[in-house]
């Protein structure tokens, strides 16, 4: 049965008054309590999502110029890289930082939507928890031991029922190309961030998501639980 147009356009007051670029902390989320359930998701999309990056805002080529990078070093569209964090909307969404300005020292989040590269990713994770269980790789100690019993059931957890994978969770052995390749290039992004003085760290985290429906809904079930709700 078709869905009504009307239900889509006639939108509240308060989405109908949403003209800025960026927002303060306490503007989004009464914006967010105001409108109707129905509009958030669109409210998400253009501050989250769809919007210009704050780091980036004074040199948005810069970042266009970054996206090609991981772009072609990654094989993926520029269309489907995409950052989130406080780097996206200039203040942490976290429940625990909810509000916190973005600064030099703040990580860089970055999210990349395709499939392919998803499930090459899953592919290094199953054969470095083969590998670690069958003793053919080993941690370094006992701190890199605790993270990898950790890590080998969050990210099966989130591969199995959120379709996605943090690749910092995964080691950067030689076995395992996908996530070298990814975790190298990102080091080398965090490295001429901050020599250029952007970045005060060089921390540069990337999730890679196995489709868009699945990423949405994340940035959205985190936006509302950053919020409170």
């Amino acid at each position: 049965m078709g869905k009504n147009i009307k239900d889509y356009l006639n939108l509240s007051t308060e989405s109908l008054n949403v003209k800025d670029i960026f927002v303060s902390p306490a503007t989004f989320k009464n914006i967010f309590y105001s409108i109707k359930e129905n509009e958030r998701n669109s409210y998400i999309r253009h501050f989250i999502v769809n919007n210009l990056a704050y780091i980036f805002r004074e040199t948005p080529l810069f970042f266009e110029n970054l996206k090609e990078y991981i772009a072609q070093e990654m094989d993926v569209s520029t269309s489907e890289i995409i950052m989130i964090g406080s780097g996206k909307t200039g203040f942490s969404m976290s429940l625990e930082k909810y509000g916190k300005p973005f600064s030099e020292d703040s990580d860089l989040d970055l999210s990349i939507i395709n499939e392919n590269l998803f499930k090459n990713l899953s592919v290094d994770f199953e054969q470095w928890t083969n590998d670690y269980e069958r003793g053919v790789v080993q941690p370094s100690n006992e701190i890199e031991k605790e993270y990898w019993e950790d890590n080998k059931i969050k990210v099966r957890k989130n591969i199995e029922n959120f379709g996605f994978i943090d690749t910092y969770k995964v080691p950067s052995r030689l076995h395992y190309k996908t996530v070298q390749n990814i975790n190298n290039r990102l080091y080398i992004i965090g490295y001429q961030l901050e020599k250029r003085g952007i970045l005060g760290s060089k921390k540069v985290s990337l999730r890679v998501y196995k489709d868009w429906n699945l990423f949405l809904r994340r940035v959205y079930l985190n936006t509302k639980h950053g919020l409170g709700l």
